[in-house]
């Protein structure tokens, strides 16, 4: 519950900054050790929401082939807020594309929205999202169409 709390921390009454700081080493060090999915899981999304730092990106960087598709979730929806948009990390992009292709489909949904949406590198995937128009998910087919059409992105 506390880390569900913790990622919240950006209101403009609360001073988000002066709390995140002494603990986030805490959270990148739940991500990196904890053998409990769900408590990973919360700190990978806390860290998606409120880290900037290279620690806290490596940190998600090595849960992304975890056995738990929620914390594969996580990852994919932590990743695109943990790199600048106008010149991605060329291992978080890896990282989402290989996500892109997950066995669950909101893991696979989350890691393409992140690519050609908040990364803005739709023209770049564009071979993978003509690949996920064949998708056994509905939403996910759709989004890839809308983006190749350049209805959204």
């Amino acid at each position: 519950m506390g880390l569900r709390i913790l990622r919240e921390l950006g209101h403009p009454y609360v001073d988000g900054d002066g709390l995140w700081a002494p603990i986030e080493p805490l959270v990148v060090q739940l991500a990196l050790s904890d053998d409990v999915a769900e408590v990973v899981r919360w700190a990978i999304s806390c860290l998606g929401c409120q880290a900037e730092s290279p620690t806290a990106l490596a940190a998600v960087l090595r849960r992304v082939d975890h056995d738990d598709g929620g914390v594969r979730f996580a990852v994919a929806a932590a990743l695109p807020h943990l790199t600048s948009s106008g010149e991605p990390d060329g291992h978080v992009v890896q990282a989402l594309l290989a996500l892109a292709d997950d066995e669950a489909a909101d893991v696979r949904s989350y890691a393409i929205m992140g690519l050609a949406g908040d990364l803005g590198l739709a023209g770049s995937i564009e071979p993978q999202l003509r690949a996920h128009l064949a998708d056994p998910d509905e939403q996910i087919r759709t989004y890839c169409q809308g983006v190749l059409d350049g209805d959204w992105s």
